[in-house]
């Protein structure tokens, strides 16, 4: 099924919090793609807080569900204002990205939308443990908010594999390229696609301590780089995307796709996640968990077609 927003649920950590990336991105989508908004939070109860009881803890977490209640319900009926299809639903529920995901499902989201927040002053803004819980785990696409201002014009990055690497199935580009059209249209940008890929080393080693001596050769090197340009450009003409808005580069991805985002301008990249364990459970490794938190903007992360949580 072609992807399409008509239904969009935000992620509230704390509705008392109002200047709220996440809800006003959404607001943007919402009003120029004609999507009903869903505000959601999401109450914990783990058993126990601090030195008293369970009994008292679960009056306390009544008691904080009552108030996050009546403080997204505030905020619900001021946005109201401008965009009259919003609602909102406060949950008792454990651990918070289920209980988003468990959301997501009921109210059949199209999209969700959390916010990274900055863990200090000088730090970048960074993902948290729940944010990478649900980019393995929630199968509908997440947008993860990074940018405050509001998007008009740019660029929209496709993060593509055309070897299908790391276990990738070729339908998760399809549903990348999809997905970054539709926000391409929405925000009223450019298409572009990229693919950073690793440098072809073979190395042969000598006694422990050693030298490491390099034995590719440089005909072997541009052949490879050559098959890799060539793949990528049938790959991105396939999806209507021509020469001038395709970036290949060979290097680390922690630093070579922030930096290309940078310099084409673009306000979201949309990046595959995939399981890639027995278990099927997602795996974000430590390149993918740079890269992310490497992106000064806003990142979409899209599930091949027919993942399920694994609490589904």
């Amino acid at each position: 099924m072609p992807f399409a927003i008509k239904r969009i649920l935000i992620a509230v950590a704390d509705p008392s919090v109002t200047a709220n990336k996440a809800v006003k991105r959404g607001l943007e989508i919402a009003v120029k793609s004609g999507a009903s908004i869903e505000l959601f939070c999401s109450v914990s109860l783990t058993g126990s807080y601090g030195d008293i009881s369970r009994a008292e803890s679960r009056e306390f977490a009544q008691s904080l569900l009552e108030s996050r209640r009546s403080e997204l319900q505030r905020m619900c009926t001021r946005l109201r204002r401008t965009m009259p299809r919003i609602n909102c639903s406060v949950e008792l529920d454990y651990p918070p990205h289920e209980a988003i995901v468990r959301q997501a499902l009921r109210v059949r989201a199209d999209i969700v939308l959390i916010e990274a927040h900055r863990h200090n002053l000088f730090a970048r803004l960074l993902l948290s443990q729940t944010d990478f819980a649900l980019i393995r785990e929630c199968p509908v696409p997440l947008l993860i908010v990074k940018g405050a201002r509001p998007h008009r014009g740019g660029a929209l990055l496709v993060a593509l594999d055309p070897w299908h690497a790391a276990g990738k199935p070729a339908a998760l580009d399809k549903r990348i390229v999809e997905a970054g059209r539709v926000l391409a249209h929405i925000q009223g940008g450019a298409l572009h696609s990229a693919h950073v890929y690793a440098p072809l080393m073979s190395f042969v080693g000598g006694a422990i301590g050693g030298p490491v001596v390099p034995t590719v050769t440089l005909p072997e090197e541009r052949r490879y780089s050559n098959d890799i340009r060539r793949r990528f450009k049938e790959v991105s003409a396939a999806y209507d995307i021509g020469p001038r808005n395709t970036h290949l580069r060979a290097g680390d991805p922690a630093y070579e796709l922030p930096a290309l985002a940078r310099a084409v301008k673009a306000n979201t990249v949309v990046m595959g996640a995939v399981s890639r364990s027995v278990l099927k459970r997602l795996f974000i490794g430590n390149t993918s968990e740079r890269v992310l938190d490497a992106l000064n903007c806003d990142v979409l992360i899209v599930k091949p077609p027919g993942f399920q949580a694994p609490f589904e």
